[in-house]
């Protein structure tokens, strides 16, 4: 009985989650971070931060869509170590993306029909700059994260926000690590956009920043 009800709340949740969030990417870490939290206490699913940790590091690392891995993933690791984990991370895969795309499909329909009303082109033109605020608080929280590892968002409902300076990334860029990080993300953002602009290979850009990162802050010292 108690597996039933861990399936069937990990299955409804995750169909709630794929239909709450606008965007996709980081956006889904704090939601994510919160679920596996709350299938930990109600389950007891020994979903423990390091495995949320390797998660997002995995997922962020690889390629493919950020949040459907996070989806498939939780099936496995909901299995704790089980069997069938294997068979309900496609169920959860599934869940996730098979309802958003009906109703995108759906919508679509819809919007074909009322492309041309009133009422259509009014709900276009309030969702459009809805979007371009969620998406830049987006960018913004990204980009502060990055450049401030000690500031912590969305961690959870009472971690919303907080300044950790304990926390192992904010441990990791202290001293020299922190003033090279000040420097290093403008200038690599600059550049990277100036180099894309002048139609340089993205996948070159991003193996540039890489080995740059490393020799600037040399995780091995």
């Amino acid at each position: 009985m108690t597996l039933f009800l861990l399936l069937l709340f990990t299955i409804g949740l995750t169909i709630v989650i794929s239909l709450s969030v606008f965007g996709g990417g980081q956006i889904f870490m704090p939601i994510y971070r919160q679920f596996w939290s709350l299938l930990n206490t109600l389950f007891n699913t020994n979903i423990s931060e390091n495995d949320i940790s390797n998660i997002f590091t995995l997922s962020n690392s690889t390629p493919g869509v950020f949040s459907t891995k996070l989806a498939f993933v939780t099936g496995y690791y909901v299995a704790n170590g089980e069997w069938w984990g294997f068979i309900f991370m496609f169920i959860t895969y599934l869940s996730f993306i098979l309802v958003p795309i009906l109703i995108m499909y759906f919508a679509m329909k819809l919007s074909q029909k009322s492309k041309n009303s009133v009422y259509g082109k009014k709900l276009l033109a309030i969702m459009n700059p809805i979007i371009s605020a969620i998406m830049a608080a987006l960018v913004i929280q990204l980009l502060i994260g990055i450049i401030a590892p000690y500031f912590v968002f969305n961690k959870s409902i009472n971690d919303y926000f907080k300044i950790d300076e304990n926390n192992s990334k904010a441990l990791f860029f202290s001293g020299f690590r922190k003033i090279a990080l000040f420097i290093f993300v403008p200038t690599g953002i600059i550049s990277s956009a100036i180099l894309y602009k002048f139609k340089f290979p993205l996948l070159a850009i991003l193996f540039i920043n890489v080995i740059s990162s490393f020799i600037i802050f040399a995780p091995w010292a």
